[in-house]
Order: structure tokens, then sequence, then C-alpha cells
């Protein structure tokens, strides 16, 4: 991430107090923000992988239960902006920066990260990984255990991520920014990508569980009747956990289904607290 590295100038100025007040440090409160990796891949329409990529690795930290995650929508706010490091650090009061840059070419990518200490900017850890695609799930783990071991944090349980087919990875990845864009052209995008990459990979259990959501959020905003939003949600999310029992997005899903198309509060409690046990920082079963 070019525009937040700092200059050996700038790292020195950051070092004051002055410059470091306000910004907690690692020892006191081990937190982390993961910013929107830069795409340096050539098109803008690639966009949207580097950012699954950030949100991905997001996730992975977020289920470390000693480390205190920066939710997306606060850290994905810094995107594109020319902002130092303590700067951003003070502003979402955390310890650490994860950033970085993803580069795809073909099948095979470079995923670059740095972690850097919030109160002086200066840079903890470095990785370049030159990886295929089929291999990016275990690069994340490997970038998420690297940041935790380097943070000191001990784990009490490693993060895992469930494989997905490599093949029909970047379409999910495609399908969330559209869902993301929160209009009715993208829900509907959204709905034909994640369809596509169902069509390579039938037992993908997060393009199960990302369809069920769409069909969700289609009757939200009235694009389809709900009792048939319903059916077919709870049909795409039933078959997610059916395939793996622990997809969060699944199981919030229904609860959304309870609760809001059943008018069942204990169902919906009962899937939220169950997400919970699989995430425990899972924002939306906490919500």
């Amino acid at each position: 991430c070019q525009t937040l590295r700092p200059t050996s100038k700038q790292a020195a100025a950051d070092a004051t107090p002055l410059a470091s007040a306000g910004i907690p440090t690692i020892e006191q409160d081990p937190s982390i923000a993961v910013l929107p990796l830069d795409n340096m891949s050539s098109g803008q329409e690639q966009q949207y992988f580097s950012d699954g990529i950030s949100e991905e690795l997001l996730n992975l930290l977020n289920k470390v239960p000693e480390l205190r995650v920066i939710a997306r929508t606060s850290s994905f706010a810094f995107k594109d902006q020319n902002l130092a490091v303590p700067e951003i650090a003070r502003r979402l009061n955390v310890a650490s920066i994860l950033q970085g840059s993803v580069r795809r070419a073909g099948n095979r990518v470079r995923i670059a990260v740095q972690l850097v200490r919030a109160t002086d900017g200066a840079q903890l850890w470095a990785e370049t990984y030159d990886r295929d695609l089929n291999d990016i799930f275990q690069v994340q783990d490997e970038i998420a255990a690297a940041v935790v071991d380097e943070l000191k944090i001990k784990l009490l349980k490693a993060p895992k991520v469930t494989p997905v087919d490599p093949r029909v990875y970047a379409l999910i990845l495609q399908a969330q920014a559209l869902l993301d864009q929160q209009s009715k052209d993208g829900r509907a995008q959204a709905l034909l990508v994640f369809k596509q990459a169902l069509s390579i990979a039938p037992n993908e259990a997060r393009a199960w569980a990302g369809l069920g959501r769409v069909y969700i959020n289609q009757s939200i905003y009235s694009e389809i009747p709900p009792t048939e939003a319903a059916k077919l949600a709870r049909e795409a999310l039933n078959k997610a956990l059916k395939i793996d029992p622990r997809n969060v997005i699944a199981i919030t899903g229904l609860a959304r289904l309870a609760a809001d198309f059943d008018f069942d509060a204990q169902a919906a409690a009962d899937y939220n607290k169950r997400a919970l046990q699989i995430e425990p920082n899972n924002l939306v079963a906490i919500n």
C-alpha cells in the first residue's frame, strides 16, 4: 500500500509523543485494522478481488478471541486516502495496521502484506506470497497466523477457513461485491454470478449461502414476493449447511428468516447463538 508506507522522515516524526498520543499500544490493547489491499492488477474490474482478499483476512483474524479487530465498514472507509498509519490508527483507536497489495495475472496471484505498529509507523513484519489461485486459502491462513504471532497473542484456536473450489473463488468474491453495492441491479447480478459459480461447483457451500442472502435482500426491497423469497432462501441456506455445518453466513441467514419471515424470535436467537459459538466476534450474529 504505497500511499500508507511512511518515509524515514515521516516515521521519525510519527515516533514523537505527540504523534503517538491517543493510540493504544499492542501490549495494552492487542488490536488490528485490516486496510483494503491495493489492487495492482491490470484493470479496475479486479478491484473486487483485492477487496475480497482483504475481507477474507479480516474474517480470519476476527476469529481470534484475544484479538480486537476493527469492523470492515470502519477500516474500508480509509480506502484510497493518503493518510499516515498513525493518523488512521488514532481515528480507529487501534494498535496495529495490516496493509498491502494484490496483483493477479491469470491463475497466478501475488499478495504483499505488512504489519505496522501504529504508534510510530514501524514495520513489524512483511512478506510476499506468489501462488496459484488454488493455494489462496493456504496463503490466507499463513498471513493470519503470522500476524497473530507477530502480535504475540496466544491462540486459543488457530483460525481455519473452509476450502472453496479455486475455479469459483473469484466468482464468489465478485458476487459478494455486487451484493454489497446495496442496489437492485447489484443484487440481480450477484444472483447470476452465484448461480454461475454453482454451475461449476454444485457443492460449494459459500455460493449457496450467498444465494440465500441475495433472496432475503431481494424480498426486503420488494423485488420478489416474501413467500417465494423465504422458500428459495431456506432451500439455499439449508443446502449450504448440509455441505458445511459451520457456515456462519448460512446460519445467520436462517436466523434472519426465522425473525423476519417466520416471526419466531426463539429460533432466531438459537441460530445466532450457534453462529457465535463458531465465530464469537461475528458482527451480524451479535447485532
